[in-house]
């Protein structure tokens, strides 16, 4: 029994820490409203498709989206 708590207090870790990166990296990729160049917000963008897919494959979740990855 001990296992089993000890194994779901390291699974809620594991999601917190992961709840705070999204979170982070959300913050990071907000397109800020004095970016007035299209290059900055557009690089935003790929980077954050970038860093979904990255996460889809790492989380092992094979799912495909249309927009994951940029295609030129």
């Amino acid at each position: 029994m001990d296992r089993d708590w000890l194994a779901a207090v390291h699974e809620r870790q594991n999601e917190v820490r992961d709840e705070i990166a999204r979170h982070r990296l959300g913050v990071a990729l907000r397109v800020r409203r004095r970016d007035d160049d299209g290059m900055v917000i557009r690089c935003r963008r790929v980077l954050g498709r970038v860093v979904v897919a990255l996460g889809r494959v790492i989380e092992g979740d094979e799912r495909e989206s249309e927009r994951a990855l940029p295609c030129n």
